[in-house]
């Protein structure tokens, strides 16, 4: 909890002097702001969950439409807002879920040592052997076609890199002050790992997972667009840029809109996570 408040303090003062990070941080609580009352902001929110108009197909942009129509006369605004929320909350959960596993298996193989953290990190590396993505395509397809399948296919292809940073951050913990006297003082290996080690070895790897996110929302988009991912009515970014790649030369809203809400959020992601990144590296050397 510590680090966590100072590095709270740190990004603060940090902020003051990079507009980029600041801009990264602006638009995404934009677009989370977006996700949250997307149901209230669309103006046709029932062609989310399916509705369609056959009459108003593939309709330019307009007042009524203000990014146009689908080739189902379902209104691009309302999916783009609701996909948002679509998009940002698989990518935060497959975050989560990766995380999970692999700030759990990091803290078992670093505090544990011995024949156990050789298990672990001889899976981490089977694991790393494989491209990420293609890891993630390969579970996907096996798993059956679905957001809940591509989300569980991404945080299984991904939770490696977790485990090997906090390992090494607890590798370099365990043998701390404050850790030899709460181990002197009776207390159990969980409640150690829990309450005094991961709080402190916790900073670098919500950093390596906010650079993370954007790369995750993009292979999400990605999944989706081969067909393993999001399936409809569902309004995923990927899945509608997918659905609309036969009209590119025609009706150049269809894909344009959806594309452009994928490449400013991955964009500001990962300008808030280079900025995190930036400011880990400066509180290291101590300049902040």
């Amino acid at each position: 909890m510590i680090a966590a408040r100072r590095l709270g303090s740190s990004l603060r003062f940090y902020l003051r002097g990079n507009a980029l990070t600041s801009i990264g941080i602006f638009v995404i609580g934009l677009f989370i702001l977006v996700a949250l009352l997307a149901p209230w902001l669309a103006p046709y929110p029932g062609d989310a969950l399916g509705q369609v108009h056959p009459s108003d197909a593939l309709l330019a942009p307009s007042a009524a439409h203000l990014m146009g129509t689908d080739q189902l006369g379902r209104d691009l605004f309302s999916l783009v807002l609701l996909g948002a929320r679509v998009s940002l909350g698989a990518g935060f959960v497959t975050i989560l879920f990766a995380l999970v596993i692999g700030v759990t298996l990091g803290l078992i193989a670093g505090y544990s040592g011995g024949w156990l953290d050789e298990v672990i990190m001889r899976l981490t590396d089977i694991v790393l052997g494989f491209p990420s993505l293609l890891l993630a395509v390969a579970i996907a397809a096996t798993l059956g076609a679905s957001l809940d399948h591509a989300v569980l296919a991404i945080a299984l292809s991904w939770w490696p890199w977790y485990t090997r940073l906090i390992r090494s951050q607890v590798i370099s913990l365990r043998h701390a002050d404050y850790v030899q006297a709460a181990r002197l003082s009776g207390l159990g290996r969980a409640r150690i790992l829990l309450r005094h080690i991961l709080p402190n070895a916790l900073t670098p790897v919500v950093v390596q997972a906010s650079m993370d996110l954007g790369s995750v929302i993009l292979t999400l988009a990605g999944l989706s667009f081969l067909g393993l991912g999001a399936q409809p009515p569902t309004p995923e970014w990927g899945l509608i840029v997918a659905d609309g790649q036969n009209y590119v030369l025609t009706n150049w809203w269809y894909v344009t809109f959806p594309g452009l809400a994928i490449l400013i959020s991955v964009s500001a992601l990962n300008l808030v996570g280079d900025g995190l990144n930036d400011l880990l590296n400066r509180r290291e050397r101590g300049v902040l």
